[in-house]
């Protein structure tokens, strides 16, 4: 059976979301995985279409893209796929990649399929084959998941669980929120820790797009970015 071998790295830097001090690579992995198989991890929040939001991790497990959004369907949260009585932010499972004797498998989310605009008519030429529109608002077939092989995620501090960023980096969170980013970003979902950040008047907690961190930032005007508002704070995430 496959297992990730004793690696012995040790991380000294901190700079991802809920990253809490060092960390070390992990030195066995939590599934076993028959010969030609290795750990396969893949995000437990796929894309979903519509507006950006933002749930608590447990109201996203529950279906709720946002706070004032509750239109996702239901995620069923399996407790082998818990630690600690936390969600992970990934699933795993074991998979046919072909990887080397310590790497992993990390699924890469596509972007959410986009609906198209209006019904055909006779008297026009509708849209054409490959624009990723159809006559009946049908969505386009989803793109076909890639899969990279990379390192074994890190030892994360109890109640945290790690997720493969969009740098392909690992970080550790606690998904005590899931931000979900509008179709300008494609939709994805990302599990993340709640906002510690303690901003000035005219500035909210943004989830910055290429740092995937909390963030100051000036109060957001729901154009690239969009507001937010979870436990009574508002927020702004990438719309």
């Amino acid at each position: 059976m496959r297992s990730i071998a004793t690696l012995g790295v040790l991380v000294l830097s901190g700079c991802g979301v809920g990253v809490a001090g060092p960390m070390t690579r992990k030195s066995t992995q939590a599934i076993d995985c028959a010969s030609g198989q290795v750990p396969t991890y893949k995000n437990r929040f796929q894309p979903v279409g519509g507006a950006s939001g933002v749930a608590s991790g447990k109201d996203a497990a529950a279906g709720q893209v946002s706070a004032d959004r509750p239109d996702a369907p239901p995620v069923q949260v399996d407790d082998s796929q818990m630690q600690n009585g936390q969600l992970t932010a990934m699933l795993l499972t074991c998979g046919g990649a072909s990887c080397g004797d310590d790497q992993v498998a990390v699924e890469q989310t596509p972007r959410a399929p986009t609906y198209g605009g209006g019904a055909k008519t006779s008297d026009s030429a509708g849209p054409s084959a490959g624009d990723g529109v159809s006559g009946d608002d049908s969505p386009p077939p989803a793109p076909p998941i890639t899969v990279i092989c990379a390192e074994p995620p890190p030892d994360c501090p109890s109640g945290q669980s790690p997720q493969f960023t969009n740098h392909n980096t690992w970080e550790c969170t606690d998904c005590a929120m899931v931000v979900s980013y509008g179709a300008a970003y494609g939709n994805y979902r990302r599990c993340v820790n709640a906002p510690t950040v303690v901003c000035n008047t005219g500035e909210v907690p943004t989830y910055v797009l290429e740092d995937e961190a909390w963030e100051c930032k000036t109060t957001c005007d729901n154009g690239t970015y969009d507001q937010h508002a979870i436990d009574g704070v508002t927020v702004c995430v990438p719309c």
